[in-house]
């Protein structure tokens, strides 16, 4: 995430506040699940904005693409620990 902060530095922008979110109980494939969906509205937000400011700010563009492509890899990591942990999940023999 540092680099994401040195490039929002970079291009004269301030960092977000950040809220601290209380933890609920949860057991772990409730908070992937949490997660994985966080991560679902998070690419389509994050398209969109790539979308929008692509023709204008190319440079931001390819930080937002960079970010997504991480995200890619996030959700498909995210996905393999949920089939892991989920009860109901076919194992092969």
């Amino acid at each position: 995430m540092e680099w994401i902060a040195e490039k929002i530095r970079t291009f004269g922008g301030k960092l977000p506040e950040v809220p601290e979110v209380a933890a609920e109980e949860k057991n772990s494939w409730q908070y992937l699940m949490a997660d994985m969906e966080a991560e679902r509205r998070c690419a389509d937000e994050l398209l969109d904005q790539i979308r929008e400011i692509q023709p204008e700010l190319p440079g931001v563009g390819e930080v937002l693409e960079r970010i997504y492509e991480e995200g890619k890899k996030h959700r498909r990591e995210i996905r393999e620990m949920l089939m892991r942990s989920d009860p109901q999940a076919l194992w092969p023999a």
